[in-house]
C-alpha cells in the first residue's frame, strides 16, 4: 500500500473517531439538558405546585430558580398560528423578558392553562435547545402527570384549533 493510502486511511479513521466523539459529547449534553429541566420542574412543583388554574402558576413564573426570566402569560388568538395551543415569543417591551401567548379561545377551562404554559417553559429557560420530548417530560413532571396523559391532553387542545379541512 502507497504513503497517500496509508494517509488517507488515518484521516478517515481520525474523522470517524471525531464524529464518535462529537455523538457522545452531544449525547452527554442532552442528558445533562434534560437532567436540569426536569430538576427544574420536580423544584417548581415542589415550591409552588399544584397548578389548578393561571393564578397558581404566577408565583412559579417569579422564581428565576424555576423560569429564568421573567415571563407572562396573554391570551391572544390571532397571535397564535391555527393547530397551535399557544406560542413563546420574547417581549416586545422587554429584550430579557418572555410573552407565552395562550389562544384565548382555549381558556374556557382554566386547568388547561397551566398545561399549554408548562409545554413552552423550557424554551424560556434554554433557547432552542429542547426538544418537543423535553417540554413534554418538563410539562408533565411539573404539572404531576403521567407524560403519555399530558402529551395526549396537549394534543387535544391543539385539535381543537386545527383548521377546518
Amino acid at each position: 500500500m502507497s504513503d497517500a493510502g496509508t494517509q488517507s486511511d488515518a484521516l478517515v479513521d481520525a474523522a470517524g473517531e471525531t464524529r464518535g466523539k462529537y455523538r457522545g459529547l452531544k449525547a452527554a449534553g442532552r442528558s445533562a439538558l434534560r437532567d436540569h429541566l426536569v430538576a427544574r420542574a420536580q423544584a417548581g412543583r415542589g415550591r409552588h405546585g399544584p397548578f389548578p388554574d393561571l393564578a397558581s402558576l404566577e408565583a412559579l413564573l417569579a422564581d428565576r430558580d424555576c423560569v429564568r426570566f421573567p415571563t407572562r402569560v396573554v391570551f391572544d388568538d390571532a397571535a397564535v398560528p391555527p393547530g397551535l395551543f399557544a406560542v413563546v415569543e420574547r417581549d416586545a417591551g422587554d429584550e430579557t423578558a418572555f410573552r407565552v401567548v395562550v389562544a384565548a379561545s382555549l381558556v374556557a377551562d382554566a386547568a388547561d392553562v397551566p398545561l399549554m404554559v408548562a409545554y413552552h417553559l423550557p424554551s424560556v429557560n434554554y433557547g432552542r435547545m429542547p426538544t418537543a420530548d423535553d417540554a413534554e417530560v418538563f410539562g408533565a413532571t411539573l404539572l404531576g402527570l403521567d407524560q403519555e396523559d399530558y402529551y395526549h391532553r396537549l394534543c387535544a387542545l391543539a385539535d381543537a384549533r386545527a383548521p377546518a379541512s
